[in-house]
């Protein structure tokens, strides 16, 4: 499977992050302005000479713009000033509203990654990387979605506010009037919290539900698959994804507010009133020290970013099942199944679990497997469903017109789990009540669900319910297996295979 990288994710989402980059660079082009004519104040000892004897503004303006606006009245002026600000902000805020959508959406497209990745993985994998995959989507795919496209922090923000401060208290009075900025802009902080709180409350409530979907799937994948339920669960967790996403990006633009708009005010304000009276030019220094600043962020976070791709990239690469998509949809009755020499052990164990095994299950009747654990009986179970493979020797359908097929060659075993058998066994997906309440819950909504499959497959099915149940449950059997296939597995030591 192609590995994730930055171009990956830059491909899937490429107008997106071109739009983002176009706003970055205008973000910083309608900042420098602004710095220009700070520095024209700073630089003029007197205002009104700045300005001339025809009191005009304009000559505050950074010169490449004196050529376009030869003459400003201070109305003028402060309406430029402000209408200019009101841009720059304005493009801060999408800024952050779409840097946040990305955020969002990377870690979405991350996630469904792994979990069809998941879904393709082998039996034995599936089974041994579940624990893997959890901490992938709950830690990994968080951290590539947040900083996959911008590895960048403001971590010089606290700096710089203590480096003012200190700067506030060197100056003189200026530190009233600083520290009384701070404390507006904490009640600012404060308001937006607030809000952002109880959209968070909301979205985790959400997060649960998706995440508690997510864990089934991840505890119990070889049993939903055997169950043929695959399709229907991804259809789910895609729902559940996309309500989630659309609930996270509806509070996207408070949280943009909230994570340019005080920063900016922080920054800005400070900046003007002790510039103005230390002559500093401080907004400079700031821009350098600001951009400085991000590089350096940018190092120190590229290591877990790159670790994470690392994980999610040795996930990508596990082996997967091959179950022959392109293949015959099998849709014709079905008459037998015929095990033909088969051989299997799991690629853990040094054991056979099955040797040269010969076997014929007929439709219309019955068909028991008992014996002891280890005798391969769910092993059957899981090669007729097409889990697992056989090492060697065939598995056999034989259809109502005496043709035959190999099921792990010419049958599509996607197709064959969901539409062409049914499978039930001890563990199920039901919560919540008795094991037997359980076995006899999913019995029933199996037995209903899908009643139009050809093979009927009860892996120890039954093994919790009481002798009333279960008697009633085996007159389900039999007049089941008047029409159908049925493969019954019961746990006996007194029979073999």
């Amino acid at each position: 499977m192609k590995k994730l990288d930055f171009w990956t994710l830059f491909k899937k989402f490429r107008p997106k992050v071109i739009r983002n980059y176009l706003v970055a660079i205008s973000a910083v082009l309608a900042w420098w302005p602004i710095m220009l004519t700070i520095t024209n104040i700073v630089r003029s000892s007197n205002l009104n000479e700045a300005i001339g004897e025809n009191n005009n503004y304009a000559l505050l303006l950074p010169d490449f713009l004196q050529k376009f606006i030869i003459k400003l009245s201070s109305r003028e002026y402060f309406l430029l000033a402000l209408s200019w600000l009101t841009f720059s902000f304005f493009l801060e805020y999408l800024l952050g509203l779409w840097e946040e959508e990305l955020k969002i959406k990377g870690s979405n497209y991350v996630e469904s990654k792994l979990l069809n990745k998941f879904r393709r993985l082998t039996f034995e994998e599936k089974s041994s990387h579940g624990k893997e995959l959890s901490l992938l989507i709950e830690t990994d795919a968080q951290n590539v979605g947040n900083n996959w496209e911008f590895l960048v922090r403001d971590t010089l923000v606290a700096t710089t506010l203590v480096i003012l401060y200190f700067i506030s208290i060197y100056v003189g009075g200026i530190s009233f009037i600083f520290l009384g900025w701070m404390i507006l802009i904490a009640i600012i902080l404060y308001f937006f919290g607030r809000a952002i709180a109880n959209n968070e409350k909301k979205y985790k409530e959400k997060r649960t539900k998706y995440s508690l979907l997510i864990n089934e799937e991840v505890n119990k994948g070889n049993l939903i698959e055997g169950m043929g339920l695959n399709s229907h669960y991804e259809k789910q967790e895609k729902h559940l994804r996309k309500k989630n996403e659309k609930f996270k990006l509806s509070s996207n633009r408070l949280l943009s507010l909230r994570n340019n708009l005080p920063f900016r005010l922080m920054i800005a304000f400070p900046l003007l009133i002790v510039s103005i009276l230390t002559g500093l030019n401080l907004v400079l220094f700031w821009s350098i020290g600001y951009w400085f600043g991000i590089i350096i962020t940018n190092c120190l976070t590229y290591g877990n970013y790159s670790a994470s791709v690392q994980r999610i990239n040795n996930f990508l690469q596990l082996p997967e099942k091959n179950d022959n998509l392109e293949k015959l949809k099998l849709t014709s009755e079905i008459k037998s199944i015929s095990f033909k020499n088969v051989s299997f052990k799991y690629k853990s164990s040094q054991n056979w679990v099955l040797q040269n095994y010969n076997e014929t299950f007929w439709v219309k009747k019955i068909n028991r497997l008992s014996g002891e654990n280890g005798k391969g009986k769910s092993t059957i179970i899981y090669l007729i469903l097409g889990l697992v493979n056989p090492d060697s020797g065939e598995v056999i359908i034989t259809d109502i017109q005496g043709k035959n097929y190999n099921l792990h060659q010419d049958i599509n075993l996607k197709h064959w789990r969901e539409i062409n058998t049914t499978y039930c066994a001890h563990d199920n997906l039901i919560e919540g009540v008795s094991t037997g309440q359980k076995q006899l819950a999913n019995i029933d909504s199996v037995l209903k669900t899908k009643k139009n499959a050809a093979i009927f497959l009860f892996d120890e099915a039954d093994n919790a319910l009481d002798r009333e149940k279960q008697t009633k449950f085996y007159q389900q059997l039999e007049e089941l297996a008047k029409i159908k296939l049925i493969i019954y597995v019961k746990h006996e030591t007194d029979k073999e295979i």
